[in-house]
């Protein structure tokens, strides 16, 4: 796997089709050890500028249901340590 952070913001759109563009994908942390691992990479490399950085998961495909980018629902039985409500 390859980890590309960007230096620009950029709107999930945007992103999607910048990672697409260069042959890759945004980011899906399925798993705790993942999410922690990508976390501390975008806390290391955007402490000090207002940037967050995108990852594989919307609700944009259908409004309310969140999806990964691979065309996965997110469902029960799955890590899913979102924040409630969202």
């Amino acid at each position: 796997m390859c980890y590309k952070f960007a230096t620009d913001e950029k709107t999930y759109s945007d992103a999607k089709s910048s990672c697409r563009a260069t042959g890759g994908h945004l980011a899906m942390p399925k798993d705790q050890a993942t999410n922690d691992f990508l976390a501390k990479l975008a806390k290391a490399r955007y402490s000090e500028i207002d940037i967050f950085p995108w990852i594989g998961l919307t609700y944009q495909v259908q409004h309310g249901t969140w999806m990964w980018d691979d065309g996965t629902t997110l469902g029960t039985g799955q890590w899913n340590n979102w924040a409630p409500g969202d």
